[in-house]
């Protein structure tokens, strides 16, 4: 039968949960405050007379949304003067809600955490970076060092087939306060084989909302233009802005560069999105395209926006891999809405993307409004709906539009 030890353990200098969150090195919470209540269960449990306390079998420490599962933990108190001690054989699993889980074949570290070693770790951060190392010291509470790194958002496994993409690198540190990843001597591959050497390498740690650094690589693969890797760099320009750089390599001669910038207003929104491209598709061409959206509230339940979409050339999407419709689309909109009436004004100029489509001959230049309101009959009951629409549209030929027999 498995034992239950009391839920605050009498140890000296050993925080439960303080355990949990410094195995998860910097990565989830820091120690706690203060000692805090905690499980440990085992298949066996003893405490000996020099104060050593041993769990083997099964051993568990459980404190709300966390859960570490190993083979054997040791803890021993310091003699003259010395830290107290952990140690814990593997295998080692730690759990801490959804963001953080941690492997490891064995781990020794102080009483207070702010040093240990693990060996044979494993890091899987926010469900998509895996971090794989020989081994992961803590120093002073706070950085983190990491040897011999393989990261990867695909599974990285000992012995098995080179993942899609992966860094490697001589050690990673991870900044718990600062909450950043810095990579040293970081080799960047694709299957296998080395695409970019960075001597230094800086991202933020995966779940953290906004901060500027490199973002996880993205990988993309058209008929055109063969496989291709964007390593995007995110920049916050203040609590309501920020631009995101990415630029891309195809392996059939493709450059590009690619913008994103997005800013939140007091009354309103926008984002434009764009890229510049040299190819080999087009030879010394300048392709890209442009793509930008907004709204802003002129005054309550009064609001402008609209979409502007614009490309090169119509083929350039999808060579590219992106979004690719019928309909090229560039509105303006006007509207006003109150609790018993709506109004609507829409300029709309698109262009058709389809084969065999004439643009000169559809209607592509549309004008429309529309007014409802909401009246109650005085005496009947019930509410009834007025409504009024109007549109026109424009083409520039004056051929007999396509269709018309």
């Amino acid at each position: 039968m498995r034992a239950l030890a009391p839920s605050r353990l009498p140890l000296r200098g050993l925080r439960p949960w303080a355990l949990a969150a410094g195995l998860c090195l910097g990565l989830a919470a820091g120690p706690a405050t203060a000692q805090e209540a905690a499980q440990i269960a085992s298949d066996s449990l003893r405490l000996d007379a020099d104060g050593t306390l041993v769990a083997e079998g099964r051993v568990e420490i459980l404190h709300q949304t966390a859960r570490l599962r190993a083979a054997r933990l040791v803890y021993r108190p310091g003699e003259d003067g010395a830290p107290d001690r952990l140690e814990l054989t593997g295998p080692i699993v730690l759990e801490d809600g959804e963001e953080v889980l941690i492997l490891a074949d064995a781990a020794e570290m102080s009483a207070d955490l702010r040093d240990g070693v693990l060996q044979g770790a494993r890091l899987v951060l926010d469900r998509r970076l895996q971090l794989a190392a020989a081994g992961m010291a803590r120093e002073d509470g706070r950085i983190t060092r990491i040897e011999r790194v393989v990261a990867s958002s695909c599974q990285v496994c000992p012995g098995g087939p080179a993942p899609l993409w992966e860094i490697r690198a001589a050690r990673v540190t991870h900044d718990a306060e600062d909450r950043t990843l810095e990579f040293e001597n970081a080799a960047f591959q694709i299957r296998g084989r080395t695409v970019a050497v960075i001597p230094r390498l800086r991202m933020p740690a995966p779940g953290v909302r906004r901060k500027s650094g490199f973002l996880a690589p993205e990988l993309r693969a058209t008929s055109a233009l063969g496989p291709g890797v964007s390593l995007p760099y995110f920049v916050t320009l203040g609590p309501h802005r920020d631009v995101t750089l990415s630029p891309r390599a195809h392996v059939r001669g493709s450059a590009t560069l690619g913008l994103r910038y997005r800013q939140a207003l007091a009354l309103g929104r926008f984002q434009i999105d764009g890229a510049v491209t040299r190819d080999r598709l087009r030879p010394g061409r300048w392709r890209g395209f442009l793509a930008a959206e907004g709204q802003y509230a002129l005054a309550p339940g009064t609001a402008l926006g609209g979409v502007l979409d614009l490309a090169s050339d119509p083929s350039y999407r999808a060579d590219y891999g992106l979004d690719v419709d019928e309909f090229r689309i560039n509105t303006l909109f006007l509207e006003h809405v109150r609790r018993d009436s709506l109004g609507r004004l829409r300029l709309t100029a698109f262009r058709s993307q389809r084969e065999g489509d004439d643009n000169a001959r559809l209607p592509n230049r549309v004008l429309e409004g529309g007014y409802a309101v909401r009246v109650v009959p005085p005496g009947l009951g019930g509410a009834a709906w007025l409504r009024v629409d109007a549109l026109a549209a424009v083409r520039r030929s004056d051929e007999a539009a396509q269709g018309a027999g």
